[in-house]
Protein backbone atom coordinates (compact mmCIF):
# COMPACT_ATOMS: atom_id res chain seq x y z
CA UNK A 1 0.00 0.00 0.00
CA UNK A 2 2.96 2.36 0.56
CA UNK A 3 3.36 3.36 -3.07
CA UNK A 4 -0.30 4.30 -3.38
CA UNK A 5 -0.44 6.58 -0.33
CA UNK A 6 -0.85 10.30 -0.91
CA UNK A 7 1.14 12.61 1.40
CA UNK A 8 -0.41 15.17 3.74
CA UNK A 9 0.88 18.73 4.21
CA UNK A 10 3.90 18.55 6.55
CA UNK A 11 3.74 19.95 10.07
CA UNK A 12 6.50 20.96 12.48
CA UNK A 13 6.50 18.20 15.06
CA UNK A 14 9.37 15.93 16.08
CA UNK A 15 7.31 13.25 17.83
CA UNK A 16 7.11 11.05 14.75
CA UNK A 17 10.85 11.21 13.98
CA UNK A 18 11.67 10.61 17.66
CA UNK A 19 9.42 7.55 17.69
CA UNK A 20 10.91 6.31 14.44
CA UNK A 21 14.40 6.24 15.95
CA UNK A 22 13.26 3.81 18.64
CA UNK A 23 11.85 1.23 16.21
CA UNK A 24 13.55 -1.93 15.03
CA UNK A 25 14.96 -1.86 11.48
CA UNK A 26 12.16 -4.11 10.19
CA UNK A 27 9.54 -1.76 11.61
CA UNK A 28 11.34 1.44 10.71
CA UNK A 29 11.81 0.82 6.98
CA UNK A 30 8.15 0.73 5.80
CA UNK A 31 7.04 3.33 8.35
CA UNK A 32 9.80 5.75 7.34
CA UNK A 33 8.90 5.26 3.66
CA UNK A 34 5.31 6.25 4.45
CA UNK A 35 6.40 9.23 6.60
CA UNK A 36 5.00 11.92 4.22
CA UNK A 37 1.53 10.66 5.18
CA UNK A 38 2.10 9.14 8.60
CA UNK A 39 4.05 11.96 10.26
CA UNK A 40 1.37 14.66 9.86
CA UNK A 41 -1.49 12.17 10.34
CA UNK A 42 -0.23 10.64 13.58
CA UNK A 43 1.01 13.91 15.06
CA UNK A 44 -2.41 15.46 14.38
CA UNK A 45 -4.41 12.54 15.81
CA UNK A 46 -3.33 11.35 19.29
CA UNK A 47 -5.71 8.38 19.16
CA UNK A 48 -4.11 7.10 15.96
CA UNK A 49 -0.59 7.74 17.26
CA UNK A 50 -1.38 5.67 20.34
CA UNK A 51 -2.71 2.88 18.12
CA UNK A 52 0.46 3.05 16.01
CA UNK A 53 2.58 2.66 19.16
CA UNK A 54 0.49 -0.29 20.38
CA UNK A 55 0.34 -2.02 17.00
CA UNK A 56 3.69 -1.14 15.43
CA UNK A 57 4.28 -4.58 13.91
CA UNK A 58 0.78 -4.51 12.45
CA UNK A 59 1.35 -0.99 11.09
CA UNK A 60 4.53 -2.08 9.32
CA UNK A 61 2.64 -5.05 7.91
CA UNK A 62 -0.37 -3.10 6.67
CA UNK A 63 1.88 -0.68 4.79
CA UNK A 64 3.14 -3.62 2.74
CA UNK A 65 -0.19 -5.36 2.12
CA UNK A 66 -3.51 -4.80 0.40
CA UNK A 67 -5.80 -3.19 3.02
CA UNK A 68 -8.92 -5.04 1.91
CA UNK A 69 -7.17 -8.41 2.21
CA UNK A 70 -5.82 -7.49 5.64
CA UNK A 71 -9.26 -6.35 6.81
CA UNK A 72 -10.79 -9.64 5.70
CA UNK A 73 -8.13 -11.56 7.65
CA UNK A 74 -8.89 -9.59 10.84
CA UNK A 75 -12.64 -10.10 10.51
CA UNK A 76 -12.30 -13.81 9.67
CA UNK A 77 -10.06 -14.36 12.70
CA UNK A 78 -12.49 -12.53 15.00
CA UNK A 79 -15.42 -14.53 13.65
CA UNK A 80 -13.54 -17.79 14.23
CA UNK A 81 -12.64 -16.81 17.79
CA UNK A 82 -16.29 -16.24 18.63
CA UNK A 83 -16.95 -19.82 17.60
CA UNK A 84 -14.01 -21.33 19.48
CA UNK A 85 -12.75 -19.19 22.40
CA UNK A 86 -13.78 -20.19 25.91
CA UNK A 87 -12.12 -17.50 28.03
CA UNK A 88 -14.00 -14.20 28.19
CA UNK A 89 -10.98 -12.08 29.15
CA UNK A 90 -8.94 -13.43 26.25
CA UNK A 91 -11.85 -13.01 23.84
CA UNK A 92 -12.36 -9.42 25.01
CA UNK A 93 -8.69 -8.72 24.36
CA UNK A 94 -9.07 -9.92 20.77
CA UNK A 95 -12.08 -7.63 20.33
CA UNK A 96 -9.98 -4.65 21.45
CA UNK A 97 -7.08 -5.65 19.19
CA UNK A 98 -9.39 -5.97 16.19
CA UNK A 99 -11.00 -2.59 16.87
CA UNK A 100 -7.66 -0.80 17.15
CA UNK A 101 -6.18 -2.43 14.07
CA UNK A 102 -9.20 -1.81 11.86
CA UNK A 103 -9.34 1.83 12.97
CA UNK A 104 -5.65 2.31 12.17
CA UNK A 105 -5.99 0.54 8.82
CA UNK A 106 -9.09 2.49 7.78
CA UNK A 107 -7.63 5.86 8.83
CA UNK A 108 -4.42 5.36 6.87
CA UNK A 109 -6.19 3.97 3.80
CA UNK A 110 -8.70 6.84 3.80
CA UNK A 111 -6.37 9.78 4.47
CA UNK A 112 -3.82 8.31 2.06
CA UNK A 113 -6.57 8.18 -0.59
CA UNK A 114 -6.28 4.44 -1.12
CA UNK A 115 -9.88 4.15 0.12
CA UNK A 116 -12.79 6.52 -0.18
CA UNK A 117 -14.59 7.70 2.95
CA UNK A 118 -17.41 5.32 2.03
CA UNK A 119 -14.99 2.39 2.01
CA UNK A 120 -13.50 3.40 5.35
CA UNK A 121 -16.86 3.73 7.09
CA UNK A 122 -17.97 0.44 5.55
CA UNK A 123 -14.87 -1.25 7.03
CA UNK A 124 -15.70 0.08 10.49
CA UNK A 125 -19.31 -1.04 10.03
CA UNK A 126 -18.17 -4.51 8.95
CA UNK A 127 -16.10 -4.69 12.12
CA UNK A 128 -19.18 -3.83 14.19
CA UNK A 129 -21.25 -6.50 12.41
CA UNK A 130 -18.64 -9.22 12.92
CA UNK A 131 -18.03 -8.18 16.52
CA UNK A 132 -21.72 -8.41 17.42
CA UNK A 133 -22.04 -11.84 15.79
CA UNK A 134 -18.80 -13.10 17.37
CA UNK A 135 -19.97 -11.95 20.81
CA UNK A 136 -23.31 -13.69 20.34
CA UNK A 137 -21.56 -16.87 19.19
CA UNK A 138 -19.32 -16.73 22.28
CA UNK A 139 -22.24 -16.19 24.67
CA UNK A 140 -24.53 -18.79 23.12
CA UNK A 141 -21.82 -21.46 23.31
CA UNK A 142 -21.81 -21.04 27.09
CA UNK A 143 -25.59 -21.51 27.34
CA UNK A 144 -25.75 -25.37 27.18
CA UNK A 145 -23.83 -25.56 30.48
CA UNK A 146 -26.70 -23.73 32.20
CA UNK A 147 -29.22 -26.30 30.96
CA UNK A 148 -31.55 -23.72 29.44
CA UNK A 149 -31.28 -24.82 25.80
CA UNK A 150 -33.51 -27.42 24.24
CA UNK A 151 -32.45 -31.07 24.28
CA UNK A 152 -33.88 -32.22 20.95
CA UNK A 153 -30.51 -33.27 19.56
CA UNK A 154 -29.51 -29.99 17.95
CA UNK A 155 -28.05 -28.18 20.98
CA UNK A 156 -24.76 -27.72 19.14
CA UNK A 157 -26.35 -25.85 16.24
CA UNK A 158 -28.57 -23.65 18.42
CA UNK A 159 -25.63 -22.72 20.66
CA UNK A 160 -24.58 -20.16 18.07
CA UNK A 161 -25.53 -16.75 16.75
CA UNK A 162 -27.23 -18.24 13.71
CA UNK A 163 -29.31 -20.67 15.75
CA UNK A 164 -29.99 -18.44 18.74
CA UNK A 165 -33.53 -17.42 17.85
CA UNK A 166 -32.40 -13.78 17.94
CA UNK A 167 -32.55 -11.21 15.16
CA UNK A 168 -30.37 -8.16 15.74
CA UNK A 169 -30.79 -5.03 13.64
CA UNK A 170 -28.31 -2.17 13.34
CA UNK A 171 -29.69 1.36 13.56
CA UNK A 172 -28.37 4.83 12.78
CA UNK A 173 -24.88 5.16 11.32
CA UNK A 174 -24.24 1.46 11.85
CA UNK A 175 -27.34 0.50 9.90
CA UNK A 176 -26.36 2.94 7.16
CA UNK A 177 -22.78 1.56 7.11
CA UNK A 178 -21.48 5.03 8.00
CA UNK A 179 -19.68 4.41 11.30
CA UNK A 180 -16.73 6.63 12.12
CA UNK A 181 -13.98 6.19 14.69
CA UNK A 182 -15.94 7.64 17.61
CA UNK A 183 -19.38 6.27 16.76
CA UNK A 184 -21.39 4.26 19.24
CA UNK A 185 -23.47 1.50 17.73
CA UNK A 186 -27.21 1.22 18.26
CA UNK A 187 -28.86 -2.17 17.91
CA UNK A 188 -32.32 -3.55 18.55
CA UNK A 189 -32.89 -7.24 19.23
CA UNK A 190 -35.95 -9.41 18.67
CA UNK A 191 -36.41 -13.02 19.77
CA UNK A 192 -38.73 -15.78 18.65
CA UNK A 193 -40.03 -17.74 21.67
CA UNK A 194 -41.33 -20.41 19.31
CA UNK A 195 -37.98 -21.13 17.68
CA UNK A 196 -37.37 -24.19 19.85
CA UNK A 197 -34.13 -22.85 21.27
CA UNK A 198 -35.01 -23.05 24.96
CA UNK A 199 -36.12 -26.04 26.98
CA UNK A 200 -38.77 -23.81 28.56
CA UNK A 201 -40.09 -21.15 26.12
CA UNK A 202 -41.55 -19.22 29.06
CA UNK A 203 -37.96 -18.40 30.05
CA UNK A 204 -37.41 -16.59 26.74
CA UNK A 205 -37.72 -13.03 28.03
CA UNK A 206 -35.37 -13.65 30.95
CA UNK A 207 -32.82 -15.61 28.91
CA UNK A 208 -32.63 -13.26 25.93
CA UNK A 209 -32.56 -10.15 28.09
CA UNK A 210 -29.57 -11.58 29.92
CA UNK A 211 -27.81 -12.52 26.66
CA UNK A 212 -28.27 -9.04 25.19
CA UNK A 213 -27.08 -7.35 28.38
CA UNK A 214 -23.94 -9.47 28.36
CA UNK A 215 -23.41 -8.81 24.65
CA UNK A 216 -23.68 -5.07 25.24
CA UNK A 217 -21.21 -5.32 28.13
CA UNK A 218 -18.70 -7.22 26.01
CA UNK A 219 -18.95 -4.68 23.22
CA UNK A 220 -18.78 -1.72 25.59
CA UNK A 221 -15.72 -3.04 27.42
Amino acid sequence: MIGALHPLPPIKDTRFSDWLEDLSPDQRQPIATAAPLLAPLLCSAPYLFELARKHTDFLARLLNEDPRHLLENILDELSALGKSHKDEAAFSKHLRLAKGRVALLAAIAETGKVWSTKQATAALSDLADVSVEACLDFLMRAAPASGVLGTDGNSTSIASAAGSGLAIFALGKHGGRELNYSSDIDIVAFYDPGAGVLADPEESSKFYSRIIRRLAALMQD
